[in-house]
């Protein structure tokens, strides 16, 4: 039985050592694998949901409003999303689409446009804006486009869900063009005058540069080896606990008490009041995902902004 006990113990330990490190040192694979991206195409469809003759219909729609409304218009489908997690959260994965998305945008050298991600990998839709875009699509309107495409969507009508998107991004531009305070703020846009984010930096490509390079833990992201060396760490652990466990003391709890100094007679538990406290819980309905938050990239000393968010079915 004490042996088992032992056995017990190193296996406990083993495990608990290699999770430690495994976990600690765990690094997100990145890898887009975009192929090549031309800039005069706006439908991309890796996960191979549209039929050509749907490519054909949406690449002309959005050649179209291009010549329209000025903005690049383009579609995104994968069911590979390129990051490997499987514990990832409903904000976690939107961080990933959001890095997909702006990746692709700056990676075709699009100019000022919005971009719709279906993710079948995560199996999530997600609409980023760029540049001019963000002045006549604000945080409410990118919900109404969500709204649009929500329940093609979620019906499993992808070709519908994208011609929603770029119906509703037609109507929403179109009727701010003739808006002549939509007017002055494009003008403010192209003066450099329209701010509307707080002004700081984050240098994507070297982000992702400085994920992929060696560090002082990179071996310890072979599984393998975190087990050897859990193995080797819960092995001693164990065997130093076994060990003291093994010398034990003559004194007890009764070594330095005199007979009879103390002793229970009665105990009394006195309930005198209740103490509570309440909370609020906020509920959401219509899928997951959340309201739309900006940031900023750069691409090659070009500042470049972006907003966006998404839902999950």
């Amino acid at each position: 039985m004490r042996r088992l006990s032992l056995k017990l113990r190193l296996l406990i330990c083993s495990v608990l050592m290699a999770t430690v490190f495994s976990g600690y040192t765990n690094e997100i694979d990145k890898d887009f694998g975009f192929g090549e991206i031309d800039n005069k195409q706006y439908v991309y469809d890796y996960a191979d949901e549209y039929t050509d003759s749907e490519e054909k219909k949406l690449q002309k729609k959005c050649e179209k409003l291009k010549e329209e409304l000025g903005l690049d218009i383009i579609l995104v489908t994968t069911n590979d999303l390129g990051y490997n997690d499987p514990y990832a959260t409903d904000s976690t994965i939107e961080y990933y689409e959001s890095q997909y998305a702006e990746s692709f945008y700056l990676n075709g050298g699009y100019g000022d446009g919005i971009l719709y991600l279906l993710d079948l990998d995560y199996d999530g839709i997600y609409v980023t804006e760029s540049g001019l875009a963000e002045v006549y699509i604000d945080d409410d309107d990118h919900e109404d486009i969500l709204d649009a495409i929500w329940e093609d969507f979620i019906d499993y009508n992808y070709y519908d869900a994208a011609n929603s998107f770029v119906n509703e991004v037609d109507d929403m531009v179109s009727a701010r063009l003739k808006d002549d305070d939509f007017v002055e703020l494009k003008e403010a846009w192209e003066k450099g005058d329209y701010v509307f984010y707080d002004e700081f930096a984050n240098d994507y490509y070297d982000e992702i540069e400085e994920a992929h390079k060696d560090h002082l833990f990179t071996p310890f992201k072979d599984l393998k080896l975190c087990l050897g060396i859990g193995a080797v760490i819960g092995a001693v652990v164990t065997l130093i606990a076994a060990y003291t466990s093994n010398t034990r003391s003559a004194t007890s709890s009764k070594t330095y008490m005199k007979d009879g100094s103390f002793n229970i007679l009665q105990q009394y538990d006195n309930f005198t009041h209740t103490t509570t406290h309440s909370y609020k819980v906020n509920t959401s309905s219509g899928g997951s995902g959340g309201r739309s938050s900006s940031h900023r990239s750069s691409s090659g000393g070009r500042s470049r902004s972006f907003s966006g968010g998404g839902r999950r079915r």
